[in-house]
């Protein structure tokens, strides 16, 4: 199964990017050409690829958690909820433009 790459907006232009591309970059927009952060570009850089490691790492366990010959199933909703709460997102993220409420914990 595919991996869905991580992606963001650049805030300035609001042109979409991959995370892996925004990793081999030096910092800037490829579109507007505007620096994606006033401070330290190399800390920036490497949290970027940081995240979109993590992603792919994350969702190679959960294919492999939800191998039919393992007995566990793995809850979404506190992956879910932990995105939603612990993450200060900037903007809307939804079709709609609106945040949608986090899920219910059961």
């Amino acid at each position: 199964m595919a991996v869905i790459p991580l992606r963001a907006r650049c805030a300035h232009c609001g042109a979409d990017e991959l995370l892996s591309r925004i990793a081999q970059g030096n910092g800037t927009c490829r579109f507007c050409r505007l620096s994606f952060c006033d401070d330290d570009t190399f800390q920036f850089l490497r949290e970027v690829l940081r995240a979109d490691v993590a992603y792919r790492l994350l969702i190679r366990s959960l294919q492999e958690l939800a191998a039919p010959s393992v007995a566990l199933r793995v809850l979404p909703e506190p992956l879910l909820e932990g995105l939603w709460t612990g993450v200060p997102w900037r903007e809307p993220v939804d079709s709609a433009g609106q945040r949608p409420d986090p899920p219910v914990r059961r």
